[in-house]
């Protein structure tokens, strides 16, 4: 089975607080800073073997609660995406979210940090909610059915542990690939994997963010930087210069032979 725990889990790799703006009639975007509650989810933390999430393009989590997996008889379960290993959880309320105060949270050192699964996916016989219960009725409607199913032989449920990552809290980080993890999702429980396999064949992540570290991160942009700045313009410039000396060479060459 899949239990939602109650803590709020934090990442060092997540996305800016933005605010919606009104200026001069138009919506512009206020940028505070990153917030740790706001989780962005890259492809080496997705799991590529259920269909869903085989060609990963992005999932964005806003304060997501973690999961915790555990055996089941007749059903199996397991994790789609998870956190970077530089997370970490809140376990105790009142949590602190405000956005100018969540970013002192980068630089403290947790003693819980760990990889935390974000969501999962639940395959096998699942007892019905309303197994042992009586037929629910509600005033006004009559239902043809005389009994309650005790359980599906073979269900399927994915759990997130977020409820607002398919609301339009995608907007505030351009989170489009949320909806294509919701699509991929549907498809999945409506036992369509062969329909599933074909539309995600040519997905991708798009986004520039194979390094999760922070200071890995920093170092890759200032090689990067380097080598764009000094080394390639240095190498052309060394490169004119060779050419322009064995050019000289060979015309001194030329004049000694005439």
């Amino acid at each position: 089975g899949v239990k939602v725990e109650p803590q709020l889990v934090l990442d060092k790799y997540c996305q800016n607080f933005r605010l919606p703006m009104q200026v001069l009639g138009q919506v512009m975007w206020q940028v505070l800073d990153k917030y740790p509650y706001w989780i962005t989810v890259a492809g080496q933390f997705a799991s590529s073997e259920n269909p869903i999430t085989a060609h990963f393009t992005g999932l964005d989590l806003y304060w997501a609660s973690p999961l915790t997996l555990s055996a089941a008889a007749g059903a199996s379960s397991e994790a789609l995406v998870t956190s970077t290993p530089d997370s970490w959880t809140l376990d105790k309320e009142p949590f602190e979210t405000s956005p100018e105060r969540a970013q002192m949270l980068l630089f403290s050192e947790p003693e819980n940090t760990g990889t935390r699964v974000l969501a999962a996916a639940v395959r096998g016989e699942l007892a019905s909610f309303f197994r042992g219960k009586g037929i629910p009725k509600r005033e006004g409607e009559s239902r043809s059915w005389q009994s309650v199913l005790e359980s599906a032989k073979d269900a399927r449920l994915v759990v997130v542990g977020d409820a607002d990552f398919a609301s339009n809290l995608m907007d505030f980080t351009e989170a489009a690939y949320n909806l294509g993890f919701l699509a991929n999702a549907a498809e999945w429980l409506s036992n369509s994997e062969d329909l599933l396999a074909i539309k995600t064949r040519l997905a991708r992540d798009v986004r520039l963010n194979r390094i999760q570290e922070p200071s890995r991160r920093l170092a890759a942009v200032l090689t990067t930087e380097i080598v764009n700045v000094a080394v390639i313009p240095l190498a052309v410039i060394a490169f004119g210069l060779v050419r322009l000396l064995l050019r000289r060479k060979k015309s001194a060459i030329r004049a000694e032979e005439e």
